[in-house]
């Protein structure tokens, strides 16, 4: 009988397996703690997944219990640290042997999940019908109440806190009634009632509160209950979908087959025929190419199209196919062959909502090219989705990482994700089964490809062995195929190629520009001025472009590389024929920026010192490039063309070199046009674009181009050794090993120590030493400090060291060393010029007083004034401030007029002369001597990048002076600041707070104990007499938590500031500063100075934000406080 239990019990799994559906309920039979799986808890099958006609994975829905709730799990990491996760669930996967093993079939699954639907119901009503009889009850509603309160001061009382006993409170409040005002006064009150009935309104406070936490409680343990029949509700749902789901999946599977028919047979399948003609032999295979191309990006190689190319312009393409073979070749890889293909792969803008919309879906419409020898067709599908890809087959990765996870593991059959991996597989494959559909349909047809197979396999189009035996894929988009492009690993891109090539610019290079794109109020100011009306592009033009690209030669001004672009005007006249007027307005490159909006429609400007046609050539051509640079293709090849005029020009020239050479027995028959290439571009960048042949027909630049290819072919590395013996002898290491334009060997070095200018910023100028040849070997011609470029067509390099790359391409805010040097020189003149600001010197006093009459005679007698007086600014340079690329003096100057400062100063004598001077320039000299007497003789500090040009003085009235860097002082609080060297503290410690900021004050304003001396020089002329004082700093509470808030006394307002500085004469009572204010928590400290001055930075340096008060009763500053600091 044992024997026969297992045996009956076998039908039973067989029968439960084969009953297995979606929408039934199975049981778990242990625990499943990495699920949240209880030992007998009823799951419903949510879903089951097939794979090769066998069952693989089961779904289960999460209990609804625990529906989407999250968990917390505690694990043990690979160091041995307790951790904690957590995650939520909605469905439970297993594999289908696993799932036989963990589970069995619930016959009652339907039964218990009803009673467990019914008990949360039961839940609600029980929650429901407990609030609404408690609140019914009056006494049930108060004892509940009284507990709460009695257990809440239980929990927050303190042992020996019996200030606030509960049965203390509870019988006063029985016994004590809470009246009005007058029947309190009427039956009598003392303080032991008062405090009575405060403790009988504290206590029904507190009951009003517990009610109002008690009924939050409920509501919100009802609203959980209801929310808890939910899922329950949404399981019913999701178990009759369940049930529906394999007949559901076998229609979608039916309907999938008929669209693959439709194709078959042609429905809704359009074919143009673009060309007739002969069909290909048959030898040759049927060839299907994977990349997915874009017309606009083909037809810009032969035709010169714009950015709004879309699917109206078309017919240029397929005119183009008929007339230029070339574009068929470069489709078309073979000439019987399918092509798959869209209009553009831009968005344009169509300045219409819904026209942009409709009209980029018709650019974005995919179609199929496709070749048979002569014959060229376009085929239209109805059932677009099997090319809606973005390549006509898939690609290896494209069918790889469909089985991988989320971390990029692999996703085996064993795996529970299989399935759903499985299922994307066939979507993907349905898309391409239905291209082949679509082909086999146009063969059988209308012999679309003509002949090329065996009539006999005929019926197996589709099939593996036909592709094999007939049909050609070209993996071009997954760069394996034998489209690859190799140069595109090692080529730039077409944005770095752009990038490098302007990187040679210089003074004397050549530029091809588009000037409506390069001319902006930045860069061109002559003829483009910024427009405040409603201009799209923020600024118009002036004057029009006689051409709107064109080539020109930079030059350099105001340390600004600059081209000059052709321009007409029209000049109106009312007496007489109105004109045209031509001329050439600057326009800086320097300035210059692409517009981030432009990026596809323009470059700007193109150096061509560097550029060759054979590289623009091979961008044009090159499909990846292309690909969102179509605007650059066009420009390109007006670029090439010009270019290969010019070399089919030079080729006679270019001859003779490579026989000078060969006469020479210089280099080798595969080096020599290398050699003379190097020698021409690095010869015409230096001689600004000319010709080569002025430099073959000129003697002197026949010899230059001849020693240079001396050099570059052999003769430069022959002395490498030598060179590098002279760099270390004197200290350096050997960077750069260079050809010059004048045919010299020339060799980059580290600078030594001596030569070195670490001021401001660390230095960035490399030595160069030029040298002389000669029998005896070497000799160092000249050395000088220069930039070491990354890449610079105005020499040849021979050779580099690993050292280089710690110079190459550093830039200095300076334009060269020799103006970083002459800046710092030019700061140390500003001591002498200081001294004639003080009085203390007369004689140098006086000096500075004529220096500013010159000035103003120059400014007014002899400059344009604009119709008013002009006053010379005072400018004596004491420093200099970097900001990133930007360089400035920092310079002492007046606040106000410089006439102010000396008449204030001046003797009796001199202000009489000064007086007279001043008044003359005026047409009504009535109140300027009260002007002058009201001026201040304030100091103060400014920057700019310009010096004065007259003594001390600038007498140009268009200088403009920055105000230097306070951080955060306010100008209320710097402008108390009479000494300049307090103003100077915190102008350097602004500086130090920014990574790209430096200050640098001249070495002879300091003693030599680092102190400056600048105040020293001026003497006491710019400060105003001032005694000692003191500052009481006032602390007051914030908030109440830090004690009772102070107030106005005359009005009984909150005085709204709690923390201010006051300054009062020296002695004052330390109350005067709370003497209007009630303020039973203060702190006042009291600060004693020698002077005002001194106290003003004493409380800036407490807190720099602080500032003075200036309004007269906003703060009720009481008397006896002379300025009041918050």
């Amino acid at each position: 009988m044992p024997d026969i239990i297992p045996h009956q019990q076998q039908p039973e799994r067989l029968h439960k397996f084969h009953s297995l559906k979606g929408g039934q309920y199975w049981r778990a039979k242990n625990d499943i703690p990495e699920q949240c799986i209880e030992q007998d808890e009823v799951l419903l099958i949510e879903s089951l997944r097939w794979v090769d006609n066998a069952l693989h994975t089961v779904i289960l829905r999460t209990h609804p219990s625990k529906y989407g709730k999250d968990f917390v799990f505690k694990f043990t990491d690979a160091a041995g640290r307790s951790c904690r996760t957590t995650k939520s669930f909605k469905e439970h996967r297993f594999l289908f042997n696993d799932f036989l093993d963990k589970f069995e079939f619930a016959d009652d699954g339907q039964d218990i999940r009803s009673q467990e639907l019914l008990a949360a119901q039961n839940r609600v009503s029980q929650l429901t019908q407990q609030m609404t009889e408690t609140m019914s009850d009056p006494e049930a509603l108060r004892t509940e109440l009284l507990g709460r309160v009695e257990a809440k001061k239980a929990s927050s009382s303190t042992p020996g806190d019996d200030k606030k006993q509960l049965p203390m409170v509870m019988e006063l409040s029985s016994s004590t009634e809470i009246a009005s005002l007058g029947t309190a006064l009427s039956s009598g009150i003392d303080e032991a009632k008062i405090a009575q009935l405060q403790q009988a309104v504290e206590f029904r406070h507190e009951i009003a509160q517990a009610q109002i936490d008690w009924i939050k409680e409920k509501n919100n343990a009802i609203s959980r209950a209801v929310m808890a029949i939910t899922p329950y509700l949404e399981e019913s749902a999701a178990a009759q979908l369940a049930i529906a789901e394999e007949s559901r999946e076998t229609l979608n599977k039916l309907m999938d087959g008929i669209k693959s028919l439709d194709l078959y047979i042609g429905k809704d399948v359009v074919v143009n025929t673009i060309r007739e003609g002969e069909s290909a032999p048959p030898h040759i295979p049927l060839t299907f190419v994977q990349r997915k191309l874009a017309v606009d990006e083909e037809t810009a190689v032969f035709l010169d199209i714009g950015e709004w190319f879309d699917f109206e312009k078309l017919p240029l393409f397929f005119h183009a196919l008929n007339n230029h073979p070339g574009l068929v070749e470069q489709i078309f890889p073979s000439r019987r062959c399918v092509v798959c293909m869209t209009t553009t792969r831009r968005y344009i803008d169509y300045q219409d909502r819904w026209a942009n919309w409709e009209l980029n879906a018709k650019n974005q419409t995919v179609f199929l090219m496709v070749r048979d020898g002569e014959r060229l067709f376009q085929v239209y599908s109805g059932v677009e989705s099997h090319l809606g890809a973005h390549t006509l087959f898939p690609t290896t990765d494209e069918q790889g990482n469909i089985f991988r996870g989320i971390d990029g593991s692999q996703v085996t059959f064993n795996d529970v994700s299989y399935t759903d991996k499985l299922k994307a597989h066939e979507m993907v494959a349905l898309h391409y089964y239905r291209f082949l559909i679509l082909c086999c349909g146009l063969d059988h047809r209308l012999k679309l490809f003509g002949e090329f197979y065996d009539p006999q396999d005929r019926l197996s189009f589709v099939s593996m062995a036909f592709q094999e035996k007939y049909c050609r894929f070209i993996y071009d988009h997954d760069g394996t195929g034998l489209l690859d492009d190799p140069d595109a690993k090692v080529r730039p891109s077409i944005e770095e190629y752009i990038t490098q090539a302007n990187s040679h610019l210089r003074s004397g290079s050549r530029v091809f520009c588009e000037w409506r794109a390069v001319c902006t109020p930045n860069t061109a100011p002559g003829v483009v001025k910024v427009d405040t009306g409603t201009s799209y592009r923020s600024y118009y033009f002036t004057a029009d472009f006689i051409n709107d690209e064109g080539m020109a030669v930079a030059f350099t001004r105001n340390n600004e590389i600059c081209v000059e672009v052709p321009v007409k005007k029209d000049i109106y006249r009312r007496t007489r024929a109105n004109d045209v007027r031509e001329f050439n307005a600057k326009v800086s490159l320097t300035n210059f920026q692409r517009d981030p909006w432009d990026d596809a429609c323009s470059v700007g400007f193109l150096c061509l010192d560097a550029v060759k046609a054979d590289d623009l050539d091979y961008y044009i051509h090159s499909r990846s490039s292309r690909k969102n640079f179509m605007y650059y293709i066009k420009l390109f090849k007006r670029l090439s063309a010009v270019l290969r005029a010019e070399e089919e020009q030079e080729k006679p020239y270019r001859q003779k070199l490579i026989r000078a050479l060969v006469d020479g027995n210089i280099g080798t028959k595969t080096n020599r046009a290398e050699i003379v290439d190097k020698t021409v571009i690095t010869w015409r960048a230096d001689k600004k674009g000319q010709p080569l042949s002025e430099g073959i027909d000129n003697e002197k630049s026949w010899k230059a181009l001849l020693g240079m290819m001396d050099l570059i072919a052999w003769r430069g590395l022959s002395h490498r050794e030598a060179a590098v013996e002279m760099a270390i002898s004197r200290g350096s290491k050997p960077l750069r090993l260079i050809v010059t334009t004048n045919a010299r060997l020339a060799l980059y070095v580290t600078p030594t120590a001596e030569e070195r200018d670490d001021r401001v910023e660390k230095h960035k100028w490399a030595m160069l030493l030029t040298f002389k040849m000669s029998a005896k070997g070497l000799t160092l011609d000249s050395s000088k400090p220069a930039l070491l470029s990354k890449n610079s067509v105005c020499e040849t390099t021979l050779y580099e060291w690993p050292e280089a790359n710690e110079w190459k391409g550093l830039k200095s805010v300076f334009s060269s060393f020799h103006e970083k040097q002459r800046a710092f020189e030019y700061i140390e003149t500003g001591k002498e010029d200081l001294r004639k600001l003080s009085p203390a010197n007369p004689s140098e006093f006086e000096a500075g007083v004529r220096e500013w009459m010159t000035a103003y005679c120059e400014m007014n007698d002899y400059r344009k004034t604009g119709g008013q007086v002009q006053q010379p600014r005072l400018m004596i340079p004491v420093g200099i401030y970097i900001n990133r690329g930007d360089w400035q003096y920092i310079y002492v100057t007046t606040e106000s007029e410089a006439a102010g400062y000396f008449y204030h100063n001046s003797s009796e004598r001199l202000k009489k002369e000064l007086y007279q001077e001043y008044v003359s320039r005026f047409a009504h000299p009535e109140g300027k001597l009260e002007r002058l007497e009201t001026r201040g003789n304030r100091l103060a500090l400014g920057m700019t990048n310009r010096t004065p040009d007259i003594g001390m003085f600038c007498a140009d009235r268009n200088v403009e002076m920055d105000s230097v860097n306070y951080g955060p002082l306010s100008y209320s609080a710097y402008s108390q600041l009479q000494r300049i060297e307090n103003r100077l503290f915190f102008v350097l410690a602004e500086a130090e707070r920014g990574l790209h900021r430096r200050i640098y004050i001249a070495d002879n304003l300091k003693s030599d104990n680092g102190e400056f001396i600048i105040d020293k020089l001026l003497g006491s002329s710019h400060l105003q007499v001032q005694s000692a004082v003191d500052v009481f700093e006032v602390i007051l509470p914030k908030s109440l938590s830090e004690g009772p808030l102070p107030v106005i006394k005359s009005s009984g307002e909150i005085y709204r500031i709690h923390h201010w500085f006051d300054i009062c004469p020296k002695g004052a009572d330390p109350n005067v500063s709370l003497s209007n204010i009630e303020a039973p928590v203060s702190q006042v400290t009291r600060h004693s100075f020698d002077s005002r001055e001194a106290a003003i930075m004493h409380i800036l340096m407490q807190k720099d934000t602080v500032r003075k008060n200036i309004s007269e009763d906003r703060f009720n500053t009481p008397e006896g406080v002379v300025e009041r600091w918050y």
